[in-house]
């Protein structure tokens, strides 16, 4: 006893000088995860960045920014909270998007504090390893997930800020519910405060970042039957909690079946719009989820990048049936072996339960690297689970060969943000690594264009148009690029084998911006060799191509296109024919005004004041938009009454409308 106490001091001495010099590594770790990151900072604007941040310029008042925050189309729930925070910067779209970058380094670091805080409990209350040895395991885990390559587009992609909130969240919640377990024996009060705090509301606000974040319950569950011990309580208490457990776990899946239950047949019909069935997508997506793994093992940095639309599609076979049947046995076994290996269990249901939303029935793209962003801390805790096996039978010294994995990433995560940071370098080596990629060759293109080299960019679109003839972005951007480089009868001939193929070309969202930009050309007077009249003809035959006619957006935007050739062409009836089909898919304020503007020009008053009539009728359920639209119409009805008046003053010649702008 006296030797005891008298060896303390030193004890206590030494584990506050490790204690100090864990922290500064951790704050070393950080710092050092933000100065790579701070290289990629010039990564620019992501190909879905436009597509869900072009409103923020809208954003003049309240009104104007409650519509943003309430009118999002990234998902089911609009990621209400994630519009909100580009929202706040929104000074900085779209020319200075290296600062809405900075903003998802830090909260990629303020993550990896939320995953320290959670490998320090999971090993430190719930699997009883010493402090010491717990806080090592903690710092190595944060460190190989904030240093993971494969994390780099989750960060460096604007629009995926909506992933990293979404993580963020849930991690505060998974840390509040493993803090309110640990005290469910001797405090149960605060400990279902904090857990229905972690798994409830943050639950709420995870899923309003990105839906994903409805997953928290499972990650919780995870948890829940891997590495916490049933907790000491009496029958009353063993009841209460029994129930708890009911509400908190079975109820999100109960509720997540029913939806794929009563939304079967919508979610089979989306696949109209996909280039691959339910059946093809089960068996593609059991090879990917391997192809995640192995890229979280070990990473290959030149297969990594934002353009995997090239990815094949598989049938059923051999090696996609085996791919899936793995899947399924190693999650069994998992549930089998969850008390006997609760880190291995612990590490494949997180992987697969974050998986079971993006990677399953839904109609989405087949792969993204930042849908693992929060399931490859699963893989981690895999290989961590390996690595402790292979300590058992080796000595002192190989034991810490391990830390060798942080400083690999660190290596190569310094070489993927130091690509990603070269724009021209970057799209060059993606579109080298993914010649199939419709959006890589694009991308390259348009960087070549913005750095002058409008030949080379000719040269890679037809080229790629050539690979994948089927495309029709690729299709129509040949003849926008042409416009500024080929002959009378190189173009034609390419105009003539575009349109021969547009009535069969699959759907691309990249056509209708082709097509917008075709016009535009042409109206400045660039495109020599192509007038309104051919423009038409390849818009009507987009519109009967049945690819495009199963996208409602397609048809819209169609419409929308060929009301501008109309309208400059001075053709009122065909003009009020788009615009009504465009705005009987999705009245808008833009298109009801369009229709007004072209009538009042042509002076037909009469209808003019129907059309905003009739208007009245179909306000949007979208409460802010309902005031926005109701004011609209009200300065429509003002503007349509002092025309009225000033005509009967003063007669002026009025003429159909040129400057329609969808």
């Amino acid at each position: 006893m006296i030797s005891s106490n008298h060896k303390a001091p030193d004890t206590v001495k030494r584990y506050t000088w490790t204690s100090f010099f864990q922290i500064a590594l951790l704050l070393a770790l950080l710092f050092s995860t933000y100065f790579i990151y701070q290289y990629g900072f010039s990564a620019g604007p992501g190909f879905d960045d436009s597509q869900n941040l072009s409103g923020l310029s809208s954003v003049t008042n309240t009104d104007s920014a409650l519509t943003f925050l309430t009118d999002g189309k990234a998902g089911p729930l609009g990621r209400p909270i994630s519009l909100l925070t580009f929202m706040l910067q929104k000074h900085y779209w779209p020319d200075f998007t290296s600062e809405l970058i900075r903003t998802n380094t830090l909260i990629h670091l303020i993550n990896a504090l939320l995953v320290t805080l959670l490998v320090l409990q999971i090993f430190q209350k719930n699997l009883e390893f010493n402090s010491h040895e717990a806080t090592w395991i903690a710092l190595l885990v944060t460190a190989v997930w904030v240093l993971h390559p494969f994390n780099s587009s989750a960060v460096l992609m604007t629009i995926q800020r909506m992933t990293l909130l979404a993580a963020m969240f849930s991690l505060i919640g998974l840390n509040l519910y493993l803090r309110g377990r640990a005290l469910l024996s001797h405090n149960p009060r605060r400990a279902y405060l904090l857990m229905g705090s972690g798994v409830i509301g943050c639950t709420i606000l995870s899923a309003l970042c990105k839906e994903n974040g409805a997953l928290l319950p499972l990650y919780a569950l995870a948890l829940e039957v891997t590495i916490i011990k049933p907790p000491l309580l009496n029958k009353t208490q063993q009841k209460i909690f029994t129930l708890w457990k009911g509400m908190i776990f079975i109820t999100p899946i109960a509720f997540l079946l029913l939806y794929y239950i009563f939304t079967w047949d919508s979610i089979l019909a989306s696949y109209g719009t996909r280039n691959f069935t339910l059946n093809e997508r089960l068996a593609t997506e059991s090879v990917i989820l391997w192809k995640y793994i192995l890229q979280i093992i070990a990473p290959n940095i030149s297969l990594m990048g934002p353009y995997h639309d090239d990815q094949a599609i598989w049938i059923w076979s051999f090696k996609s049936f085996f791919a899936a049947i793995t899947l399924i046995a190693s999650t069994v076994i998992a549930v089998y072996t969850r008390r006997g290996a609760p880190i291995l269990a612990l590490g494949i249901l997180w992987f697969m339960c974050g998986h079971i939303l993006e990677s399953t029935i839904f109609p989405l793209e087949l792969y993204f690297e930042h849908r693992n962003y929060l399931p490859s801390l699963g893989i981690i805790f895999v290989i961590l689970f390996a690595c402790l096996q292979i300590q058992r039978v080796t000595s002192l010294k190989q034991k810490w060969m391990i830390a060798i994995y942080p400083f690999m990433f660190g290596f190569l995560l310094t070489q993927t943000i130091s690509l990603w940071g070269n724009q021209l370098l970057a799209a060059k080596m993606w579109y080298q690594y993914h010649p199939y990629s419709p959006r890589a060759a694009q991308n390259y293109s348009q960087k070549l264009v913005y750095n002058n080299n409008r030949e080379k960019a000719d040269k890679v679109i037809n080229s790629a148009s050539e690979r994948m003839p089927n495309d029709s972005g690729l299709a129509l951007q040949t003849l926008q690029l042409g416009c500024f480089k080929d002959e009378r009868d190189a173009l034609s001939e390419k105009f003539h084998n575009v349109v021969l193929r547009s009535s069969t070309m699959e759907y691309s969202g990249a056509a209708l911006d082709a097509l917008h930009n075709l016009i535009d050309i042409e109206q400045k007077d660039d495109c020599t060799y192509l007038n309104l009249e051919d423009i038409n003809i390849l818009g009507n035959t987009l519109l009967k191509n049945k690819h495009f006619r199963n996208q409602e957006v397609a048809v819209y935007n169609l419409h929308l296109e060929l009301s501008r050739i109309s309208i400059a062409k001075k053709d009122l009836n065909l003009t009020m024919h788009h615009l009504e089909s465009a705005h009987s898919i999705k009245p808008t304020i833009e298109t009801l005004s369009s229709m007004f503007t072209t009538l009042v020009s042509a002076e037909l008053y009469k209808e003019a004041l129907q059309i905003v009539h009739d208007a009245r009728k179909h306000s949007p359920k979208n409460i802010f938009k309902r005031h926005q639209w109701k004011e609209s119409i009200e300065n429509l009805e003002k503007f349509l009454i002092e025309k009225i008046n000033a005509n009967n003053t003063t007669s002026k010649p009025t003429t159909l409308i040129t400057g329609y702008s969808s």
